[in-house]
């Protein structure tokens, strides 16, 4: 029976637990997604937690039938800003765009990933020169004209790496590393292979410390973030987008980078409504399993017994005596090895 109790304490008492919840937002997140489709993992991550972040993607189709007067309407609505391998050719919007982040017209916070180049010719495929130099100074990366991924061939070295949460990442920035478990995070493979700016923090590196992984830094006074992650998650990285934490890091994001907005306010991973199995009250998922196997436990330990039984008495089932030595923590652990 202590194996029994060891699952029901594990497993069944914490899920019953209350967590101490902060709180849903006390505002919602307005979120614009630059995206080379409608629906990809990242406008589906961050559509999860519909009350508290509302999503408007933007990709070339819709732009194109905005004006600049509207694309700047749009911008203003917005908290945050996720760019995800699309940004707008027209340098107009793109500079328009720019100047809603540096604090000229705004302090949105903007989370960007990695892009690709075309083949193995740098600084040819997602963005073009003009792009680049445009978006290039609110990063917190050196972003040059010239950009070159990690390498696509899966048997060649250094194309997956496992990631690692930097060492000495400043008060501000350590929610990022401690709000999920990172030891756990999927290989890492098709990348941006970047530099850090001076003043910027890492945040997550490779396990060599050779690579940056997410950088941020902090533009105007309203403190908000701008994060750079070098993976691209559209096409490639699929393990990634697909870790049971990974909606809950672009929630954290969202809120962390979003301007006026204290980490203190964002809902831990428990408290969260949306974790799988654990957010939002009673964890039912882990209820069942828990559930079953209390019974199996049950009934394996019901069955020992009258084995025990039928051989102490010839065949003949009895009640088994519990002596006082059998009651105690020793008895009951030799009962259970037994």
């Amino acid at each position: 029976m202590p194996v029994l109790a060891c699952l029901v304490f594990t497993f069944l008492l914490p899920g019953l637990a209350i967590p101490v919840a902060a709180g849903r937002p006390d505002r919602m997140a307005s979120v614009l997604v630059f995206s080379t489709a409608a629906r990809t993992p990242l406008t589906i991550a961050l559509g999860v937690d519909t009350e508290a972040i509302n999503v408007t993607v933007v990709t070339s189709e819709s732009l194109a039938l905005m004006s600049l007067a509207q694309f700047n309407t749009t911008l203003a609505l917005a908290d945050v800003i996720f760019v995800d391998r699309f940004l707008p050719g027209n340098l107009s919007f793109l500079h328009l765009l720019v100047s809603h982040v540096n604090g000229t017209f705004g302090n949105d916070g903007l989370v960007m990933f990695g892009i690709l180049q075309n083949g193995t010719v740098p600084g040819e495929g997602d963005f073009s020169a003009a792009q680049v130099n445009a978006i290039a100074p609110v990063l917190p990366v050196n972003l040059t004209t010239g950009y070159v991924n990690s390498t696509g061939n899966s048997s060649a070295p250094g194309f997956a790496i496992q990631v690692e949460t930097a060492s000495g990442v400043p008060e501000n920035s350590s929610l990022l590393v401690n709000c999920i478990p990172w030891n756990s995070c999927p290989l890492i493979d098709r990348r941006l292979l970047v530099t850090m700016k001076p003043n910027a923090t890492l945040v997550l590196t490779s396990t060599t410390g050779a690579e940056t992984i997410l950088a941020e830094w902090f533009i105007g006074d309203n403190d908000s973030s701008v994060m750079f992650f070098s993976m691209e998650i559209t096409d490639h990285n699929f393990l990634f987008t697909s870790f049971p934490y990974f909606a809950y890091f672009m929630y954290v994001c969202t809120f962390h980078a979003m301007s006026n907005y204290s980490d203190a306010f964002i809902e831990s991973w428990n408290e969260w409504p949306f974790s799988p199995g654990f957010g939002g009250g009673t964890p039912w998922a882990l209820l069942i399993v828990t559930g079953a196997l209390v019974v199996v436990m049950f009934w394996l330990n019901l069955r020992s017994r009258k084995k025990d039984a039928k051989a102490a008495g010839g065949g003949k089932v009895v009640p088994k005596q519990i002596s006082e030595t059998e009651g105690s923590p020793g008895g009951a652990k030799n009962d259970d090895a037994g």
